[in-house]
């Protein structure tokens, strides 16, 4: 799928940060920006692994993170896209929460699966 955008991911591997919680955090300040807005899609998980050279499971523990907090939303065999509800977030001027900055998210509900079944 052609992206109008490029997702520029500069990873810092030694930061001390987790790269996921770097590329989670990324995607949030385009969202909070505006270059990102509700609906867009998002490159699919093997694109953006191959583009900033990282695994996989990085990137989509990342997107994984950043669906159950609400900053995107996964459809089966269509992609990842920025939630609806950032406009929300965005409109009350209420700060946006935080990622967390530790390595293990406790999972609180289960989470749709952003590779699709071929």
């Amino acid at each position: 799928m052609l992206r109008p955008w490029e997702l520029n991911v500069d990873i810092v591997r030694d930061s001390g940060m987790a790269i996921h919680v770097q590329i989670a955090q990324k995607i949030i300040e385009d969202i909070q920006s505006g270059r990102f807005t509700p609906g867009i899609a998002l490159p699919g998980t093997r694109e953006l692994a191959s583009k900033i050279n990282v695994n996989r499971k990085t990137v989509i523990q990342a997107y994984d993170e950043l669906v159950s907090e609400g900053w995107l939303i996964s459809e089966s065999q269509r992609g990842t896209f920025v939630s609806p509800r950032v406009l929300a977030i965005n409109h009350h001027n209420k700060p946006p929460p935080k990622i967390q900055t530790n390595t293990v998210f406790p999972l609180h509900k289960v989470l749709t699966p952003i590779q699709s079944k071929r």
